[in-house]
Parts: structure tokens; sequence; C-alpha cells
């Protein structure tokens, strides 16, 4: 599956005030990642030795957060520096608290 940008779609219709459209188009991305990682299971994958796949996949999906994350950054500030900060990550760091926390 070949991955296409959704960053310039998404701030184009940001641009156009369609906030909802541009966040349905960074919902469905990140539903693409998850239902990738549920289904391809790159735990098991490791299990099995399958390196090559599991670098595939996750490079897939990392490119999938940067954009998304990316796209987001107008709307979404200090949620996207955090996620930036974690990406960044030479290695991918536990997140201590929520980025997006549960309000009372």
């Amino acid at each position: 599956i070949e991955i296409e940008p959704v960053k310039g779609k998404v701030l184009k219709l940001f641009k156009d005030l369609k906030f909802s459209d541009g966040l349905q188009v960074v919902w469905e991305r990140f539903s693409w990642a998850n239902k990738e990682i549920d289904s391809r299971k790159p735990w098991a994958m490791a299990k099995e030795g399958k390196t090559d796949e599991i670098r595939e996949l996750l490079g897939k999906v990392f490119f999938t957060l940067k954009d998304c994350t990316e796209s987001l950054q107008c709307v979404m500030p200090e949620a996207t520096k955090k996620v930036v900060e974690i990406l960044g990550q030479e290695r991918v760091r536990s997140v201590a608290e929520p980025i997006f926390p549960k309000k009372s």
C-alpha cells in the first residue's frame, strides 16, 4: 500500500474553514494506521523474524503519524507539540501523561 500525504489536503480544508472535513481526513488516516497494526500484528511478525515487513509497516505508520501531526499543528498546537517531541526521540519513550487527557 502506497501512503499518500494528507497534509496539503487537510490544510486546504482548514483554510477553507472546513474544519470538520479536515479532521475527518486525519481521523480516517489514524484509523487506517490502527487497523494496520491490529491486523498485521508486528509483535507476532517479530517472533517470526519478519524484520523487513515490520520495518515497512512501522515506517508507514510513522509517516502517517508525522503527516497527520503536521496537518493538525495549526488547530491543535499543544497536542501536536507533544507528539512531535515523542516522534523526534531516537527511541520512542513511554508517555507518562496522556496527550489528550480526559476532562472531569
